[in-house]
C-alpha cells in the first residue's frame, strides 16, 4: 500500500477567511468584476467536491480565485505554481490558504497526487488546466491545450466540475510582470462566467478533457465575441 499524500498545511479556517476577503478586497482594488452570484447550476451541486477549472492569463488570477471562493462561499485549495510560493508576500499568503504548489518534473506528479488526496477526503479544488499563463498570441482558439491529467482528476471520485472562463484578467495584471497596473482612478473590467457540469466523473479521463476543453473555449470565445470559432462556440 502506498504512504498517504501529506497535504498542504493550511491556517485555520477563520485566518483563511481573512486572507480570502483581504484577497477580495485587493482585486476589487484594481478592477470591476462582473462575477455571477452564484454559479449557473450551482444549488443542483448537493455535498459533492468541486473541480473549479479556469483559463490563466495573469497572476491577477490568483486574486480573483480568492474572490470566487469569497463570494460563493467555496473553500478549495488553488493549485499555483511553485515559483509563487518563493516571494515573500504571495508565499504566505498562499500558504496560509493551503495552496498546492505546482513545479515540473517530479513536482508535477506530487501535485497532482496532492489534489488527488483533497479531492477524495471531500475538498474542492482550483485548477489552471493551461498549467502556465498563456500570452494573447498563443491562444488564437481562446486558450491553449489543456493538460490530459485534468480528466484523470476529475475521474477520481463522484465530484462537480465548474467551468469557468475570464476574461481582462492580463489587462490588469500583465503576463509575466510582478507587480499589477494601479489605477483606482480607471480600475480594469474583469468578466467571469461559470456553470457547473455533473456528469464527467464517469467518462473517460482523455474525454473528460476532451470535453472540458471545448466548453472552456466557448465560455471564452462567446465573452471575447468570437462565438462563430469553428467546432468552439458549443458547451
Amino acid at each position: 500500500m502506498r504512504d498517504p499524500v501529506a497535504l498542504p498545511h493550511s491556517a485555520p479556517r477563520w485566518v483563511m477567511r481573512i486572507v480570502e476577503h483581504v484577497g477580495s478586497i485587493f482585486a476589487r482594488s484594481l478592477a470591476h468584476i462582473d462575477l455571477p452570484k452564484l454559479p449557473e447550476g450551482w444549488n443542483a451541486k448537493g455535498d459533492l467536491p468541486v473541480v473549479f477549472i479556469g483559463n490563466h492569463r495573469s497572476m491577477f488570477d490568483v486574486f480573483i480565485g480568492m474572490r470566487m471562493i469569497r463570494r460563493w462561499n467555496a473553500p478549495a485549495r488553488m493549485m499555483v505554481k511553485g515559483d509563487f510560493f518563493d516571494k515573500p508576500v504571495s508565499g504566505q499568503i498562499l500558504r496560509l490558504l493551503g495552496a498546492i504548489p505546482v513545479t515540473s518534473g517530479r513536482g508535477a506528479k506530487h501535485a497532482f497526487d496532492q489534489a488527488a488526496a483533497a479531492l477524495r477526503a471531500g475538498e474542492s479544488v482550483i485548477i489552471m488546466p493551461e498549467a502556465r499563463v498563456v500570452p494573447t498570441e498563443e491562444r488564437p482558439l481562446g486558450t491553449a491545450d489543456l493538460v490530459a491529467t485534468l480528466g484523470r482528476l476529475v475521474a477520481i471520485r463522484p465530484c462537480v466540475v465548474a467551468v469557468t472562463g475570464l476574461i481582462g484578467a492580463d489587462e490588469v495584471w500583465a503576463p509575466f510582470t510582478s507587480i499589477p497596473k494601479a489605477r483606482p482612478w480607471r480600475r480594469g473590467f474583469v468578466r467571469i462566467r461559470c456553470y457547473v457540469r455533473h456528469d464527467l466523473h464517469e467518462l473517460n479521463h482523455k474525454t473528460i478533457t476532451a470535453q472540458l476543453q471545448t466548453e472552456l473555449r466557448g465560455i471564452v470565445n462567446r465573452m471575447e465575441g468570437r462565438e462563430n470559432l469553428e467546432g468552439l462556440a458549443g458547451a
